[in-house]
């Protein structure tokens, strides 16, 4: 079994799973480790399904990993995994960049001091240049001076 933390571990698993005429592959959420597997076998070679864990607990006792694949499989086998919902790629894409801007905005609200607030607001709008930072917050400061009249 190829080691799964490369890309060429991952490719490695995608042809050794072609190669045996695997038809369907089921994994276990578990964190984010589950998503490079799913990204490099999700090319419509093989019938996906992700797990919540939760669902697929095992007896208790003599827990190990090529035990929990050898039960998951068996539950596979015999029809008994309720297949969790993984959006598309962009949907995911787009899913990760609004909690990078949650949490940015959240950020942005615990700071104290301006200058602060004006580098989180020029991240979240995209500015990177140090340059167009000071013209932003020049804008700024002209625009809160003129309602201030």
């Amino acid at each position: 079994m190829p080691q799964l933390c490369t890309t060429a571990g991952l490719l490695a698993l995608l042809a050794w799973l072609s190669e045996s005429g695997c038809t369907h592959v089921a994994m276990e959420a578990t964190g984010v480790y589950w998503k490079p597997v799913w990204n490099i076998l999700s090319d419509g070679r093989f019938v996906l399904m992700v797990a919540n864990a939760v669902h697929i607990k095992n007896v208790p006792g003599r827990k190990t990993d090529p035990n929990d694949a050898m039960w998951i499989a068996d539950l596979l086998a015999c029809g008994l995994i309720k297949a969790s919902f993984v959006p598309p790629e962009d949907l995911q894409e787009l899913r990760a960049l609004l909690r990078t801007r949650k949490q940015l905005v959240r950020e942005q609200t615990s700071h104290v001091g301006a200058s602060g607030r004006r580098m989180i607001a020029a991240i979240i709008a995209g500015v990177r240049d140090p340059c167009q930072l000071a013209a932003l917050a020049d804008r700024r400061a002209q625009g809160d001076a003129e309602a201030a009249v």
